[in-house]
């Protein structure tokens, strides 16, 4: 029974994953075709649904606020496109402050994501800091 409600939770979580994964393609294409406004549209409602969905510090959260303030510079919004790409990196500056706080068997793994997570912010970072 216990087996049953975990494969029910987990094929729930999946299904969650997938829908997020699908609207970001979506306006991802719609971006590739030059259609801004719909592509907008289809981040924000993606980012509107990870926000309730996701930890504050997902990564997901993060690559759809990025991808957002891409689709709004190319909608000529800079203001909200700069804010957008901004809060994608308050995400990531989230996420590698809780990784830095991880500790015992956890704290490999954490170390290995925050490794990852510098390299893709191309920055140099004190671990101990």
């Amino acid at each position: 029974e216990l087996a049953k409600m975990v494969f029910t939770v987990a094929k729930k979580l999946c299904e969650i994953f997938l829908i997020f994964l699908i609207i970001l393609t979506l306006g991802e294409v719609s971006l590739e075709n030059e259609n801004d406004v719909q592509a907008v549209e289809d981040l924000s409602l993606c980012l509107d649904w990870q926000k309730a969905s996701l930890p504050s510090d997902s990564r997901s959260i993060a690559e759809t606020h990025y991808q957002l303030g891409i689709a709004l510079g190319f909608n000529m919004k800079y203001e909200e496109a700069i804010a957008s790409l901004e809060a994608a990196i308050a995400v990531l500056d989230s996420r590698i402050k809780n990784l830095k706080s991880k500790t015992g068997s956890r704290k490999k793994a954490a170390k290995d994501e925050f490794d990852g997570l510098v390299k893709e912010l191309g920055v140099e970072f004190d671990y101990e800091g």
